[in-house]
């Protein structure tokens, strides 16, 4: 492979990927509490999905990709299948990859997408071995032990999937929800498959037929009970209130409590102050939704949610119209929450992660030299949950890059490799203005310890870059529509291997199951 020294930066490959270093300084952020031990796994599908050492990639003009990334320096393309329509979300299980795609033509109207089986026993040589149509657009699906639990938004629609053997999948249920026009936004636990309801038409349910505004819009939550081990469905409890959800973060279940706040900025309206409210119900199944406490945001005026995040007995909540207020709110009681703590500070957040005592954030914020809002990375001290303090900003990009997907997907694109204390962070240049970027994109490799945060280089492609896959112990894979770039982190960033999806299989393969060092 050979290497192009040109301007400091060190092309590798045919593919566009490359490195630059920047200066380095600490940072850092304690490690999350593990997730408890649960009976049933709950699973989130992605485009891309790790059984180390094989890489799956589902795009809409190449299908299903298979990736061998057992020597990360000669990383090699096993397989490929074809699985027409656009990629929704894919699941590795027991051997199997669960593909959902939706728009599809079909002779039957409602039956738009589909969930395509396919056998990667051994990955070298999968087998496509048929498909299961399902009602409407999928948006959205949860894994729930042997059952995957799938949300349509048109003609709303949750059915139910037995894969307890996976090569030879059931449809078990299907469930007809009154969902709104404006979108959707899903929840699972255990027993309880949460669907949160959007629209700015009053429903004539609870505050959606008295206090609903249609600047404010109007959530419905559904609680459907899939305790069912098998997959059977059952529509239970529902509650409507004024408001949206910023996004899927804005939805929580904790200890038997689901929490949900909702936006109330009125299209930034001048008028009012409350710019948000959050609600917590008793739900311990799902024929309850018991109101418990509402505790209103207030601002000085009415200021837009961007971010939200719940973190067992503590919620955090960014609202901004000039400043960037975080709000720190205790939970512990959830019959009676409270606001703990309030900072300001300059642009915005778009996404939070809970680190302990710290939190990580990417979002915005304006650069007066170049112009623009910017991405901007910062570290949250929230020892104190009454005081908390911002320890370090660092701003990247240029002012029109953007991240690769929606608010709802975040905590796909953006990662932590926890034994590293490294945040990966994919974005991508656009046409747009006066940008120099071009449509390519580049992965921010930040680090963090204690209370600092630094950027310890970046990587480029001329290809955009959907998702940055961690692949410890220190590497990480990033993956565009055509190629997938390995990674090596430490002891400093280099692209070591890439691999171009549009090329031939290679047809005779030796998997290398090995482990990386």
């Amino acid at each position: 492979m050979t290497k192009h020294l040109l301007a400091g930066i060190v092309i590798l490959g045919t593919l566009g990927f490359a490195c630059s270093s920047s200066d380095t300084s600490a940072g850092a952020a304690n490690p999350s509490t593990p997730p408890p031990t649960l009976d049933r796994l709950i699973e989130e599908g992605d485009i891309v999905w790790l059984d180390d050492p094989a890489l799956y990639v589902l795009n809409k003009t190449r299908g299903l990709s298979i990736v061998g990334l057992g020597n990360p320096s000669s990383p090699v393309l096993i397989g490929r299948v074809a699985i027409t329509g656009t990629p929704v979300e894919l699941y590795f299980h027991h051997g199997y990859i669960l593909a959902l795609h939706s728009g599809l033509t079909s002779t039957s109207s409602t039956t738009s997408s589909r969930l395509s089986i396919v056998d990667v026993r051994r990955p070298e040589a999968p087998a496509l071995l048929g498909y299961i149509g399902l009602y409407g657009t999928v948006t959205s699906s949860r894994l729930v032990g042997d059952v995957l639990y799938v949300a349509s938004d048109s003609g709303g629609t949750i059915a139910s999937v037995n894969v307890a053997d996976p090569g030879s999948p059931r449809l078990m249920d299907r469930l007809s929800l009154p969902l709104g026009s404006y979108g959707s936004h899903v929840l699972a636990t255990e027993t309880v498959f949460y669907v949160a309801s959007e629209s700015y038409q009053g429903t004539g349910m609870g505050e959606c037929a008295s206090s609903y505004k249609d600047s404010d819009g109007c959530t419905t939550i559904f609680a459907v009970d899939i305790s069912s081990p098998v997959g059977a469905l059952r529509l239970g409890a529902s509650y409507a209130m004024a408001g949206l959800l910023k996004d899927r973060w804005g939805l929580d279940a904790f200890d038997g409590v689901l929490r949900v706040l909702v936006a109330r900025d009125g299209w930034w309206t001048t008028t009012g102050t409350i710019s948000a409210i959050l609600r917590t119900f008793r739900s311990s199944s799902a024929d309850q939704l018991d109101p418990l406490a509402s505790l209103s945001l207030k601002t000085e005026a009415v200021e837009k949610v961007m971010a939200v995040r719940f973190d067992g007995p503590r919620a955090y909540v960014v609202t901004f119209r000039q400043t960037d207020p975080l709000f720190t709110i205790d939970l512990s009681n959830p019959a009676n929450p409270r606001v703990a703590g309030h900072l300001q500070t300059p642009g915005w957040l778009d996404f939070i992660i809970p680190r302990g005592n710290r939190l990580l954030g990417i979002g915005r914020e304006q650069d007066t030299q170049l112009g623009g809002w910017r991405l901007q990375a910062s570290l949250y001290d929230v020892t104190t949950l009454g005081a908390p303090t911002l320890a370090a900003r660092i701003s990247f990009a240029d002012r029109y890059s953007t991240l690769p997907d929606q608010s709802d997907n975040l905590g796909k694109v953006v990662r932590v490799m926890d034994d590293l204390d490294v945040v990966l962070v994919p974005y991508n240049g656009t046409s747009v203005g006066y940008s120099t970027t071009g449509a390519g994109g580049q992965v921010e490799i930040l680090s963090f310890a204690g209370d600092i945060l630094s950027t310890q280089g970046r990587i480029a492609s001329t290809q955009t870059i959907v998702r940055a896959v961690p692949l410890p112990p220190v590497y990480f894979a990033a993956v565009t529509e055509s190629a997938v770039g390995v990674i090596q982190i430490s002891p400093e960033p280099a692209v070591v291997g890439v691999v171009d999806l549009n090329q031939a299989v290679l047809s005779a393969v030796t998997t290398d199951g090995g482990s990386r060092d």
